[in-house]
């Protein structure tokens, strides 16, 4: 977030934010089944900053189905301290269980999450309503990543071998977002990092001819990177 506090999620069901200068667990939140992933909110949009809020996705356990949850840690003392749910989206409203969260937008009103059988479906962050759903992926789409403005969305992957760059300018609802280039790769893909100044003019650009001497997107599958 801003190099104070640190989150960590795993499968005992449990996120633990740590004070980073001090290794020590300020709070804990459980979540209904496996912690899949966690993400604070970016510090530009509504949820960051001061607020200091995170999405987390876990898996369904017993009786428990999926879920998506947005939280929030309060303050004591200038220390971040316990966690609040402000939102949970969980089965059957979400189809399966995910495997990533994102903030989608950069004012912080979308959540991305990322399922096994290829799709990912955006939603609204202040009421859980569903805003749509990409079919990414033939197969497992692995990860997505976006820069820092959120006008882009890169997703990978596993069967299909495919990295590809998504325009989210217009928006994440149904028929907003569009793709923009896909490359296939020779191996299945896990990974995927987008250089965080990337801009769509940038983009265009490269699609229209224009020599590109940075790093732009960074792609892995077993154990190569390109």
């Amino acid at each position: 977030h801003d190099g104070l506090y640190l989150l960590s999620c795993g499968a005992d069901n449990m996120i633990l934010l740590w004070d980073v200068g001090s290794a020590g667990v300020l709070a804990e939140m459980q979540l209904p089944g496996v912690a899949r992933y966690v993400e604070w909110a970016p510090a530009s949009s509504p949820h960051g900053g001061a607020l200091r809020r995170c999405i987390a996705c876990s898996n369904s356990f017993k009786d428990r189905p999926a879920a998506i949850a947005l939280i929030e840690f309060g303050s004591h003392n200038g220390e971040l301290s316990s966690g609040r749910t402000l939102l949970t989206i969980e089965g059957p409203t979400l189809p399966s269980n995910a495997t990533q969260v994102s903030w989608a937008a950069g004012d912080g009103l979308a959540i991305a999450s990322v399922h096994t059988e290829g799709a990912v479906y955006f939603w609204h962050s202040g009421t859980g309503a569903m805003l749509s759903k990409l079919e990414a992926h033939e197969g497992p789409c692995s990860m997505v990543s976006f820069p820092r403005d959120r006008s882009l969305m890169a997703t990978v992957g596993r069967d299909d071998l495919t990295v590809k760059l998504w325009d989210l300018g217009a928006g994440v609802c149904t028929g907003q977002v569009n793709l923009l280039m896909a490359h296939k790769s020779d191996r299945p893909l896990n990974a995927v990092a987008l250089r965080p100044s990337l801009s769509r003019s940038e983009v265009i650009s490269a699609i229209s001819g224009a020599p590109r001497w940075t790093c732009d997107a960074l792609i892995g599958g077993g154990q190569d990177a390109r």
